[in-house]
């Protein structure tokens, strides 16, 4: 996949001379499993030094799909890869930020077999609690919550601006819903990549 997606990238920035750029840092893969339903996995594309858009790529009907989002803009743009592996752009829709009805909180900081657990409380605007993660992290010396945050375990939190209380990389969790099923989140490896993408301006 990331072959594909680096051809594509690189065939897309050509092709377009005028448009929104979005730069790539950090690759991140994980995995999201319940009780009952499949292991889903997950790519997704960061920016280390600007959280506010991410990249996901992933498989759909046999196909290999990608969208952008940008938290900024609240506008999702969509790809697909067309057979001479080169993306081919779809599509912008925008989205309504929602984030501002939610505060959180963390707290039970806890260590445990050398790796530090904590608990991040979700509380909405009539004072109650939607969702809980536990948290199983270790210290790093940058703050790596935000590929966590901007995961799809968190997406309806992505835009909320969460300060920790230390630095840390978030390992494993589990997403507790009242009324639902837990969720839980494994994260399997990060590595650094440069990468470009282009998307075609909208103003026309």
């Amino acid at each position: 996949m990331m072959k594909f997606l680096c051809i594509a990238a690189f065939l897309l920035l050509v092709n377009l001379s005028h448009g929104q750029q979005y730069a790539f840092t950090k690759l991140v893969h994980n995995i999201l499993f319940s009780k009952y339903t499949p292991t889903s996995d997950h790519t997704v594309f960061y920016n280390s030094e600007d959280f506010s858009y991410t990249m996901i790529a992933y498989q759909e009907n046999d196909s290999l799909k990608s969208d952008i989002h940008d938290y900024k803009k609240n506008q999702i743009h969509y790809f697909r890869l067309n057979k001479a592996d080169s993306l081919v752009y779809l599509k912008t829709e925008s989205f309504k930020d929602r984030t501002n009805r939610y505060r959180y909180m963390f707290s039970d900081i806890k260590l445990r077999n050398k790796k530090k657990t904590l608990k991040l409380t979700l509380i909405d605007d009539h004072n109650k609690k939607v969702a809980t993660y536990q948290l199983i992290v270790e210290d790093s010396d940058v703050n790596n919550f935000p590929y966590f945050q901007n995961s799809s375990i968190m997406e309806q939190y992505q835009n909320l601006k969460i300060e920790t209380p230390f630095n840390f990389t978030v390992l494993v969790a589990k997403k507790y819903i009242p009324g639902e099923l837990s969720i839980s989140y494994l994260l399997k490896s990060m590595e650094n990549i440069n990468l470009k993408m282009k998307v075609p301006s909208l103003d026309k």
